[in-house]
């Protein structure tokens, strides 16, 4: 069984798809305790 490039695009592009919407809550929560002492102070 060969691997085509076009294959292993869309399981990249399947893998992204589910993995990003668990990442993003951890990556707004994160950034939003980041940019809070930063707003403050500004």
């Amino acid at each position: 069984m060969s691997v085509t490039p076009s294959f292993l695009l869309m399981l990249l592009g399947c893998c992204l798809v589910t993995a990003i919407p668990r990442m993003l809550p951890f990556l707004v929560m994160r950034n939003r305790k980041i940019s809070a002492p930063i707003l403050k102070m500004a």
